[in-house]
């Protein structure tokens, strides 16, 4: 039996995500493997601020050492930070901070370290190894052989010097049956702060849950995403349904919304997941983000019946010739179909829309206000494209590179709102992107960005069961009186100052 005296390895997740209300799954994954391998596993999640409120400087500076201060009361040998591109400098700030404390190895995962293992290192980085792909193996196999004075060759995913000074990269890890994968313990969490309501789980709505996967990668191949997990890989519905069932028993979950990129793949298993949540009687509300050509009337049908309030769709755009060029592989008539039968079943539905997207006309604006004007959605997630690190309109606009200095832009708090850098700049008309954006999202969101509610009897029934009606009550207050007026007195602000 595991004990809790010593630990081998903490898993981090970086200051920056203090505040975020989605789990860190990764890291419940790397947990459960690493503690069925029989190695000491702990995870270090500070929580901190408001839900999905960004944090200032000095409450990052907070929690980077509330982070270390967790460390070092488990000394271990070993660290795990998981790191996206807009983590990288505060991974790094972290790392020096841990090593000038602590004698340890620090290897570091996630998206950036997928594409990008050979930015971590440099003159003076305090990054020791980096994982490509999946960690759950390589992080056993680092472990094991350094314990043992065995060196790091052949360990399939890994990228790190050599003692000649050599950047020695070893592909990308994948673990191929994630039946094998155990379930998330989420004891290891503060439950307690995810579990508040907020509007993060069924977009726009307010709901205490969680998200869950059913799958992993996407086969598509938009411009836009970085993801390069092509091949999809698949979790047994049973234990996707154990899960839930076991949040449901365990946390009184009165909402899930599934996180794959792309649900509704493969239509057995969704009809296999919708017979599975009856069976097992699981009435709550859920949603899920597919696309517009992957769904029918029968799909839409059955999932309604078994809890499905709303439909996530990437629209992105009105207009075929710039799906087009971002090779999405849809049509706007697949769109106005798919919209059309959600409406027949009194399906909610979130539309997510791109401007700046690659060669963007006038044309296609207008294209896509027509669509919004046609389609209603229940709501809309509106946004600028960013060109990323790994996608392919970073390969084709960004140029020169960003440099490692420069990630520091993708943290900028109006990344989504306006045109931080001319290289990120796709669109061909000369259209003020940021008033563009303001325009559409008074026009067709307004009302549900300040408060959204529905009357669908699985929402309402959840509510009324619900264990936490005064956070509800105490959530809706303070986003109605507090921070909606707040933020559209900011936005009144910046908008007479332009």
């Amino acid at each position: 039996m595991i004990t809790t005296e010593r630990i081998d390895i903490c898993l981090i997740a970086p200051p920056s995500r203090a505040s975020t209300m989605t789990v860190p799954v990764s890291l419940l994954y790397l947990h459960g493997w690493l503690t069925r391998e029989n190695i000491h596993c702990k995870i270090i999640d500070v929580k901190f601020g408001k839900p999905n409120i960004s944090l200032y400087i000095a409450q990052i500076d907070i929690v980077r050492g509330k982070i270390v201060e967790e460390i070092l009361k488990h000394k271990p040998k070993y660290i795990g930070i998981t790191c996206f591109t807009t983590d990288f400098w505060e991974v790094i700030n972290l790392s020096n901070v841990i090593k000038s404390q602590l004698d340890c190895t620090i290897i570091v995962g996630g998206v950036h370290a997928n594409i990008r293992p050979q930015d971590f290192f440099f003159d003076g980085s305090p990054i020791d190894i980096v994982v490509s792909g999946d960690g759950q193996q390589p992080l056993v196999e680092i472990i094991n052989n350094l314990n043992s004075n065995k060196d790091l060759l052949g360990i399939e995913g890994l990228t790190y010097v050599n003692e000649r000074g050599e950047i020695i990269s070893q592909g990308v890890a994948t673990f191929k049956n994630l039946g094998e994968m155990p379930n998330p313990d989420y004891p290891q969490l503060d439950m307690e702060y995810y579990m508040q309501p907020h509007r993060g789980i069924i977009r726009s709505l307010f709901a205490s849950g969680i998200h869950v996967f059913t799958t992993i990668g996407c086969p598509f191949r938009c411009t836009f995403c970085g993801n390069r997990a092509k091949k999809v890989r698949y979790r047994p519905i049973p234990k996707v349904l154990d899960e839930i069932e076991g949040l449901i028993e365990q946390y009184n979950i009165d909402a899930f919304y599934i996180q794959d990129d792309t649900f509704c793949l493969d239509k057995s298993r969704v009809v296999e997941f919708a017979q599975g949540l009856e069976e097992r009687n699981m009435q709550v509300s859920w949603g899920m983000e597919t696309r517009v050509n992957l769904i029918n009337e029968d799909i839409i049908r059955m999932l309604k019946e078994v809890g499905c309030i709303q439909i996530d769709f990437g629209v992105e755009s009105g207009s075929d010739a710039a799906l087009k060029r971002m090779k999405k592989g849809v049509t706007v008539e697949q769109t106005i179909k798919a919209f059309e039968l959600c409406k027949k079943y009194r399906m909610r539905t979130f539309a997510n829309i791109m401007f700046n997207t690659p060669g963007e006309t006038r044309e296609d604006v207008e294209l896509t206000m027509n669509l919004l004007k046609k389609t209603r959605p229940t709501g809309i997630g509106l946004g600028l494209t960013v060109p990323f690190p790994g996608t392919e309109i970073y390969e084709q606009y960004v140029k020169p590179p960003l440099t490692r200095d420069e990630y520091r832009l993708l943290t900028h708090p109006d990344l989504y709102f306006k045109v931080i850098d001319p290289r990120f700049h796709m669109a061909e008309h000369d259209l003020d992107l940021s008033k563009l954006r303001i325009k559409t999202k008074a026009r067709f969101d307004n009302f549900r960005t300040f408060i959204d509610f529905t009357l669908n009897p699985n929402y309402l029934k959840a509510l009324y069961k619900s264990k936490r009606k005064m956070q509800y009550l105490k959530a809706i207050f303070t986003t109605i009186f507090i921070e909606r007026p707040i933020k559209y007195i900011s936005i009144i602000r910046n908008w007479i100052k332009k």
